[in-house]
């Protein structure tokens, strides 16, 4: 039933102590070994006494246990992975603080940015991507910081209805938005929540949907580019107590809120002031609107708004026309952004594989161009250390400053997610292990997590401005766990992959309990609690996994098109299970019993859709 949990716990000796509170429905919350939980319908009128003896409080001794509880349980990894779980979860401890003026738990992008000195922000700052980012990537270990972080975000909306460029103690960017990439932050956390759907922190999604929804609204009006129907970036006009000390209302301001503060792409670029943006339709824009219009779509159904969901889904169609007609350079091969005189842009940018990120957006001939002629093109984006920010080629790469050139960590992951998305898993596999790999040489020799690197030698450390533990920088980490253990937000969770790098990544924490996959030559394990969900010999991926109560559906990818042996767990021991496969044309059913262990062992092709059905 619908209701709360109250934790209360033992860990501390308890005053005597008495309250009285009326509670409204909350998502439920985590609690440790030293609690006592309650679960209450809601709302209720409750009261509770607590009673113990006053000790005084062992702090060395508590803190020694909670560690050890810690290292027991905290995420990990090795073989090709190496360490890239602890540079991910310590660089977010680090930076992750208490704000007292909103009495909350949040992870700015830096400590060092959360000097009164630094950028006259104050005791903290926000940004609004970096941090819709952070809560993905603190969902794998730490599931209410990454709530607190999406909570953290949203209390800094604007009165308008956006989220701003930065948030922080002196005040917010209220001319200015950045990247729409929260409807889909939100989706993908709510993916990672669980592997049951049912088990899923929906509560998250009610709680964020409306003002999400609102932010989408907000483009539009305020950021459409010409007349097009697609988008563009810009700042709005500030009057009165408005005015700050940042920038604002002009071209500066306007590329603040494409979060590529000095990007190349913007050289050219007019900034309108009567309409208060760029005179340039943005390709990378207008696809992460489009997924937000589909992330949207995607959090209605699961909140039973029907008919916005209906509404979003054909907004999107329409969109998906527009882009395609004014962006798609058919000379070139790829989308470009567009002056408003019709000229295409010259410069390219990771930017330009958004598209692959939209179900629908791009055909499979286009996306196979973009990906073969340029994100694979040695001379654009392609090589030892990869993605830089702008295209190797371009007047502006050599600056090799901030984003003129350097590696961003967020792009990896966006390029990363379309590349999986649209099925290119051996190229977004590429992708992550150069990624991790440039992470790597300065975690290992100075623990660094840098805000950006450099674009041809991967170093971190050759300019003063990229902060050597910031945030989102461990997305390169995140990319690279995700290969191994995906949860996908547009076909479910994926496990494994098909080449011979050796991958273990374990206490990745669900509702249903702490999740272990085994990767690599030895084949694929996949382990709940340490009990096997699936094992396999062979060199397997499985993608589309949805698992309900009665019901466990997945994909099977092999490598080079062989056939496997796989082992499916978690079913009722000795029971009928009824088993219906597919292979293109090819379907099969027929019922078998599991065993003991409630485990089926299933002989099966490259690209069998396999669905299992407890109860007979």
């Amino acid at each position: 039933p619908d209701g709360v949990l109250l934790v209360l716990s033992t860990a501390l000796p308890w005053r005597a102590s008495r309250a009285t509170h009326t509670l409204d429905t909350v998502p439920p919350a985590l609690a440790g070994a030293n609690a006592h939980v309650f679960e209450i319908a809601a709302p209720v009128d409750f009261s509770f006494a607590l009673e113990a003896e006053s000790l005084p409080v062992d702090a060395p001794h508590l803190l020694a246990r909670q560690r050890e509880t810690y290292l027991h349980q905290r995420l990990t990894s090795s073989g090709w992975l190496d360490d890239a779980a602890d540079a991910l979860t310590r660089v977010i401890h680090w930076n992750t603080i208490w704000e007292p003026l909103k009495e909350r738990i949040c992870t700015p992008v830096t400590r060092d940015w959360c000097r009164p000195e630094h950028g006259g922000f104050g005791d903290y700052v926000l940004f609004s991507w970096d941090t819709f980012f952070c809560a993905v990537m603190a969902q794998l270990e730490d599931p209410v910081l990454a709530v607190a972080n999406i909570r953290a975000m949203l209390q800094d909306f604007t009165p308008d209805g956006f989220s701003p460029n930065f948030g922080c103690a002196r005040g917010a960017s209220v001319d200015r938005s950045q990247p729409p990439v929260g409807s889909y932050c939100v989706l993908k956390v709510y993916q990672t929540s669980a592997l049951q759907s049912h088990n899923r922190n929906r509560a998250l999604l009610e709680e964020t949907f409306e003002p999400l929804l609102r932010w989408h609204r907000w483009w539009l009006p305020h950021r459409e580019s010409n007349g097009s129907g697609l988008l563009t970036w810009g700042t709005n006009p500030l009057t009165g107590d408005d005015q700050h000390i940042w920038e604002h209302h002009n071209k500066q301001a306007a590329m603040f809120e494409s979060g590529l503060d000095n990007s190349p792409l913007y050289d050219d670029v007019v900034f309108n002031p009567q309409t208060h943006t760029l005179e340039l339709t943005d390709v990378g824009l207008s696809a992460l609107y489009a997924l937000d219009t589909w992330a949207l779509s995607e959090i209605a159904g699961e909140v039973g708004r029907t008919q916005v969901a209906k509404d979003l889904r054909n907004e999107l169609d329409a969109f998906v026309i527009r882009f395609n007609d004014q962006l798609w350079n058919e000379d070139a091969g790829i989308y470009q952004d567009r002056h408003w005189d019709g000229r295409f842009s010259p410069h390219l940018a990771p930017t330009h594989f958004y598209p692959l990120l939209v179900p629908g957006l791009v055909s499979d001939d286009r996306a196979v161009r973009i990906v073969n002629e340029h994100l694979l093109n040695p001379e654009e984006f392609w090589g030892a250390h990869v993605l830089p920010s702008i295209a190797r080629c371009d007047p502006g790469y050599s600056d090799q400053v901030y984003w003129r050139g350097r590696i961003w960590a967020p792009m990896n992951f966006l390029v990363y997610e379309g590349l999986s998305r649209a099925g290119f898993w051996e190229e977004a596999h590429e992708l992550a292990y150069r990624g991790l790999q440039t992470l790597l040489a300065e975690w290992h020799e100075e623990g660094h997590v840098h805000e950006n690197y450099n674009g041809d030698t991967g170093d971190g450390d050759d300019v003063g401005n990229s902060d050597p533990m910031y945030t989102w920088g461990a997305l390169l980490a995140y990319v690279a766990l995700q290969d191994v253990a995906q949860p996908a937000v547009w076909h479910g969770w994926q496990f494994g992959n098909t080449n011979d790098r050796p991958a273990v990544l374990r206490n990745i924490r669900v509702a249903e309990g702490q999740l272990d996959v085994v990767c690599g030559g030895e084949g694929l394990q996949v382990l709940l609690d340490g009990q096997p969900l699936f094992a396999s010999e062979q060199q397997v991926r499985l993608s589309q996994l949805d698992w309900r109560s009665d019901q466990l559906s997945f994909q099977v990818h092999t490598r080079a098109a062989q056939s496997c042996t796989l082992t499916v767990g978690f079913l009722p021991s000795d029971e009928p299970v009824r088993v219906h496969i597919a292979l293109g044309e090819h379907t099969m059913t027929q019922p078998l019993r599991t065993n003991q262990h409630g485990a089926v062992v299933l002989s099966l092709r490259d690209g069998a859709q396999v669905s299992l059905r407890t109860g007979g």
